[in-house]
């Protein structure tokens, strides 16, 4: 096919994205988050996009498979009497099985999220989410959404977006673990094992994320700055893998001392080896520490961003956020 005119827009210019595979996993990623969005943000954002694919009907993956199959037989059958072959042609979307709300739990808002886990950037952050829908059906009809949304040009008005920001969209197969499978066109490695990482630190609104710490500071020092604060009861966290109230989540790889002058921190003080839970070390050139505060409750955790954000510890200002909660089941 001939081009579009070079003056025409640019997403008139470009050609429609090619169909995505079927999909094998009833897991969903969304990436490009806003960075204070909420586990309530997405519900809305999937209720939504899912009650837009139910009224226009959602074919159900598995029970086609099964039509398909018996279609197959049935030929096969006629075959060998000598009768005609049915052809796809024969077949309507009468035909097709489609898929039954009333069969699954339309949990949290009718968005038929079964579990929900953060994805962390490598500087712990949120940058996403992994999402459980009830079956593949959901996740096809989700990615058929997007994909449908993106071809559409100026105007769109299906896209999957939380404040105004599209998210990026794609299947994802907890098998691989480190891999978006068919989500972007190719597999893109992740990071760092997100997946697991956010589920075992026990993530959740009563825990608050404190950023700018210096290179050579402590789990300790960090407790008697907050010790005004409801931290939780480490007995609380004994049969837990996050073994800790206050935990190193981001080692700084190098510090200045007064004078400019560069040096490498002791790794082996910041802790034991042998945790199952080890800080994120990034090959990108990082001057802080990142470490994570656990309260009792959500209320102590937003007390203390009120209370201490930017102020100011060992010479730099603290940059403090509240995790979103998580849905695990």
């Amino acid at each position: 096919p001939s081009p579009r005119p070079r003056d025409a827009p640019r997403k008139q210019r470009e050609e429609p994205r090619q169909p995505r595979p079927i999909a094998t996993t009833p897991w969903i990623c969304l990436q490009n988050i806003p960075p204070s969005s909420l586990l309530e943000d997405v519900v809305d954002c999937i209720a939504q996009v899912m009650q837009r694919e139910i009224d226009s009907g959602i074919i159900d993956l598995d029970k086609a498979e099964q039509f398909v199959e018996g279609q197959e037989e049935v030929n096969d059958e006629k075959e060998k009497v000598g009768e005609e072959k049915e052809t796809s042609a024969t077949t309507s979307m009468e035909d097709l099985p489609f898929w039954d709300p009333s069969e699954h739990d339309a949990s949290l808002n009718g968005s038929y999220i079964q579990e929900a886990r953060l994805l962390l950037s490598v500087l712990g952050r949120p940058c996403g989410w992994y999402l459980r829908m009830p079956d593949r059906s959901c996740v096809q009809a989700i990615l058929s959404h997007a994909d449908e949304d993106a071809n559409r040009g100026p105007g769109r008005r299906l896209a999957v977006s939380i404040g105004g920001r599209t998210l990026t969209v794609g299947e994802f197969d907890p098998s691989k673990r480190e891999v978006l499978s068919g989500a972007f066109g190719s597999d893109v490695p992740l990071v760092e094992r997100s997946f697991d990482r956010a589920v075992k630190l026990r993530l959740d609104d009563s825990v608050i994320r404190v950023e700018n710490c210096p290179v050579q500071s402590r789990a300790a020092d960090l407790r008697y700055l907050f010790r005004r604060y409801d931290i939780i009861d480490t007995r609380r966290l004994q049969d837990d893998v996050a073994s800790d109230a206050v935990q190193l989540l981001v080692q700084g790889n190098y510090g200045r001392r007064k004078g400019g002058e560069k040096f490498y921190p002791n790794r082996k003080y910041h802790g034991n080896d042998s945790e199952e839970i080890q800080p994120l070390r990034t090959t990108t050139p990082v001057a802080t520490n990142t470490f994570i505060i656990r309260f009792e409750t959500a209320a102590d955790a937003r007390a203390a961003i009120r209370d201490m954000q930017v102020v100011d510890f060992e010479g730099r200002q603290l940059r403090l956020a509240q995790y979103p909660k998580q849905m695990l089941r």
